[in-house]
């Protein structure tokens, strides 16, 4: 395999409001955690070189926003994506239920999809509503991978990623989605943050 063939690859992180998108997101670019971090309004764009030992990703990262009044946009976000992690916290039934049906909706909609359900929160036991064999399962009936995370320590952030990353040589293109643009508010960088606006054109 050539060592230098870069992929540059779409992936949207999908899932209910506070589930820790954005840090998850953080921690795989920047490797900081921010419990302050401000809920994400609209989508946050994020650029990642990953580079593995056959190859390298360039991640064109969308966090969206997972709260109702903007999941009319999310659509124009994943359907072009290569890959779509479906982000729930394990201290919640309410966002696992949510999980549920962002599952359903993109085996649907963008069948070609990359599907990873997201497990988040894993370090606060006490709050566990959500087992890890639960999830496990839902996955394995979806024919979906599943892991375990935690964005605030930094578990399994990497391990994600790089199972992501080696699949992705043998994924197929997302098919085009026509009259819709994506325009980044900031100057592009192999590596960065930057905010997001969507609009019909």
């Amino acid at each position: 395999m050539n060592t230098n063939v870069t992929y540059p690859t779409k992936i949207v992180l999908l899932g209910d409001t506070g589930v820790g998108k954005t840090s998850i997101s953080s921690r795989f670019v920047k490797n900081v955690y921010d419990p302050y971090a401000e809920t994400t309004i609209g989508a946050a764009y994020l650029v990642k070189l990953h580079k593995r030992p056959n190859h390298t990703v360039k991640y064109e990262i969308w966090d969206t926003a997972g709260q109702e009044r903007y999941r009319a946009l999310v659509p124009l976000y994943y359907r072009t994506a290569h890959v779509a992690l479906i982000v729930f916290d394990v201290g919640s039934t309410n966002s696992f239920n949510q999980a549920k049906i962002w599952m359903n909706r993109l085996k649907k909609e963008h069948p070609s999809c990359f599907l990873y359900l997201v497990g988040n929160k894993n370090d606060d036991n006490v709050r566990r509503m959500v087992t890890y064999d639960t999830g496990k399962t839902f996955a394995d009936e979806n024919n979906t991978l599943f892991m375990e995370v935690s964005a605030k320590l930094g578990t399994n952030i990497e391990e994600l990623f790089n199972n992501i990353s080696d699949k992705i040589p043998s994924l197929p293109p997302p098919k085009s989605m026509k009259h819709t643009s994506l325009y980044v508010d900031s100057k592009n960088s192999d590596e960065g943050y930057s905010f997001a606006k969507c609009c019909y054109g």
